[in-house]
């Protein structure tokens, strides 16, 4: 154990807490006559193990006797373990868990303004060796992993977790936490998500209805970066309801940092020169509420804004155009090391500028929904190796980033539901999910549906609860048909579709193959949205020489069965009694010859073979029987089949 005087949590498999304390620990925890409650000098340990699903839970309690306060210096978490055919996915910057090849040997979870403090260690086959994860989102924490030889795919044998990862001493009458722990020999998948629900059982989350607007299908101009104005929106959004898309997005671009338009309601200078206030660019948007009221009303369609009211990018540190730096965070600067770029939402009063910031632009300028960007802890674009917390002369209220970037999040959402109740809420982190209503993941992989297909099960694990989405659908005017049909599969079967291609410049057949895509999710939108999801089959492949083998998937909507197939071995597919319909998807780069299902009972069924647009090319009628059957399906690359089957 790296902190002396370890506790033994939990013996089987060696997990141990350790503990630097103020004062400090007098020698090894000494047992009482109570089993669940260990002693040292002074300090009193209280401990309890309980089970949630397969997984176990070990609570512990940490508090001075007699009673007094004692400082926090540092905790950990270690669990060793033999090395075995394991694979290690890293969390994500966004809360998602994202798989890297070769792990670094330190892998960084900030918990809310970061990554959830989780890992999982699977086999080759995605099965669940051991998964270890804490139950505060919002503390920072550091995870290490063990190796046995190097940066290797299979050669993890530990874990360890410390806090507090921004090196704040707390000083406390008492210190808790819970450690999640499941040896369960299932899919990383399924223990992923227990996890999940573990943590949102425990801080009593309760979804947020999702907006109709959060719905879509969604077009994002992103794909222009921020060369956008009025005209190119207002022609896309035309396009956009031509291809029955239901959501404008109108990413970065939109305003400028020089616009000269005074932002009084703020407690930043006036003339505030960054993205840490914000007007519409008038020469860009000479009337952007006018154009946001056209694409309502003669459209009908949703209209979201992109925002960023924690950062003041090009922040000029002196002169009429200088931020106000009692609100900034002095710590991070920008890539010469000079200027400060993020409000400290420690700072009350910068929480008290993006509480005002979001309702002045939502009610300005009639916004369905905003997506907040750049508001995470400002390290998480900067070496790991940042730390330490905000040192500008200015008032703190509360210890860590961590706590002020809850506290940012709760109020923006209130202070944003509070103008427009059914408004979009978007942070892009599952740690503050409680606070949104929608969720996404950035996805930087440009039209390869295998590694989207893979990132979209990704997201899925963490996003229980609340509808979301997987950037980015694009690819070039050149792509070949059978690729943007299953690229566009994978956005309607996973998510949300979101697509940021050039819609003023699409080709025919693309556009036949985004109606087509649009009309079919917006039929089934919401067993596909709602519906059991989960994947299947042999290769659950999470990382290593298999990274991009995608996996299949099913949706259970009820009535009606959605199947993603790839290239992996398939397994038999159950077919419950109440199956009316199975919907199959082709996401092989070749055909499915044959599909074995196993289905609970007989029936007559019509099989039809769709083409890219989900047209019918064929039609046969089958006889299947009760149990394994193998029917001949003859899907083409990125086609489609649909079986109905009869009335019983």
């Amino acid at each position: 154990m790296h902190l002396k005087d370890a506790f033994l949590l939990d013996e089987e498999r060696q997990v141990e807490l350790g503990f630097e304390l103020s004062p400090p620990l007098s020698g090894p925890w000494v047992p009482t006559s109570d089993p669940l409650v260990w002693t040292n000098a002074d300090y009193c340990l209280k401990t309890q193990r309980r089970r949630w699903e397969g997984a176990q839970v070990l609570d512990f309690q940490l508090s001075r006797e007699p009673a007094g306060e004692f400082v926090l210096l540092r905790f950990e978490v270690f669990c060793q373990f033999p090395s075995l055919d394991m694979i290690t996915p890293a969390p994500r910057f966004t809360g998602y868990a994202h798989i890297k090849s070769h792990n670094p040997e330190t892998l960084v979870s900030t918990a809310t303004t970061k990554d959830p403090p989780y890992v999982v260690f699977g086999s080759r086959s995605g099965e669940n060796r051991i998964a270890l994860g804490l139950k505060d989102l919002i503390a920072g924490t550091r995870i290490y992993r063990g190796g046995s030889g190097g940066h290797m795919y299979y050669d993890s044998n530990a874990i360890r977790f410390t806090r507090p990862y921004d090196g704040v001493p707390q000083t406390l009458k008492e210190f808790s936490e819970s450690v999640f722990l499941s040896t369960e020999a299932k899919s990383w998948f399924h223990v992923s998500r227990s996890y999940w629900d573990w943590v949102d059982a425990e801080r009593g989350y309760v979804p947020e209805p999702t907006p109709e607007s959060a719905k879509g299908p969604v077009w994002c101009s992103w794909l222009y970066l921020t060369d956008i104005d009025q005209k190119k929106i207002w022609e896309s959004a035309v396009a956009a309801k031509d291809l029955g898309i239901r959501t404008v997005d109108i990413d970065a671009g939109w305003y400028c940092p020089e616009s000269e338009g005074a932002f009084f309601d703020s407690p930043l200078t006036n003339r505030t020169f960054g993205f840490g206030r914000i007007d519409a660019d008038q020469r860009k948007f000479p009337d952007l509420r006018g154009l946001v009221d056209r694409i309502h009303d003669e459209l009908g369609l949703f209209v979201w804004a992109w925002a960023t009211p924690r950062w003041a990018f090009r922040a000029v540190e002196d002169g009429p155009l200088a931020v106000d730096k009692r609100l900034l965070d002095t710590r991070i600067l920008t890539a010469d090391g000079k200027v400060s770029q993020f409000l400290c939402t420690r700072n009350p009063d910068a929480r008290l500028h993006a509480r005002q910031f979001t309702a002045h632009i939502l009610s300005k300028y009639g916004f369905d929904g905003l997506k907040f960007d750049c508001w995470e802890n400002a390290a998480a674009y900067l070496a790991d190796e940042i730390e330490g917390q905000c040192v500008a002369d200015h008032e703190h209220d509360v210890a860590t980033t961590g706590e002020g970037t809850y506290l940012w999040a709760k109020e923006v959402a209130q202070s944003m539901k509070a103008v427009k109740p059914d408004c979009m809420v978007w942070f892009n982190n599952t740690s503050l999910k409680q606070f949104s209503n929608y969720s996404c993941s950035p996805n930087e992989v440009y039209c390869q549906p295998d590694e989207n297909w893979r990132m979209s099960v990704l997201v899925k694990t963490f996003s229980r609860g609340i509808v979301s989405q997987l950037m980015e659908g694009s690819w070039h005017r050149e792509e070949q048909d059978k690729h943007v049909a299953r690229q566009l599969a994978v956005f309607m079967m996973g998510h949300v579709p979101e697509l940021q291609v050039d819609l003023l410049d699409l080709t025919d057949s693309h556009k036949i193959l985004v109606r087509a895509a649009n009309a079919f999710y917006s039929e089934h939108r919401q067993e596909l949205l709602f519906g059991a999801y989960e994947p299947f089959g042999f290769e659950h492949t999470l990382g290593g020489p298999l990274s991009t083998t995608p996996l299949h998937v099913r949706i259970d909507g009820g009535a009606k069965l959605f199947l993603w197939v790839g290239p992996v071995t398939l397994d038999p597919i159950a077919v419950a009694s109440e199956t009316k319909e199975i919907f199959v998807f082709n996401l092989k780069s070749q055909p499915i010859e044959t599909l074995p299902l196993s289905l609970a009972l007989s029936a007559d069924w019509t099989l039809e073979c769709l083409d890219l647009a989900y047209l019918p090319v064929s039609e046969a009628q089958l006889r299947l029987g009760e149990g394994l059957t193998l029917v001949t399906v003859g899907i083409g690359e990125g086609c489609s089949a649909r079986l109905r089957r009869k009335s019983l």
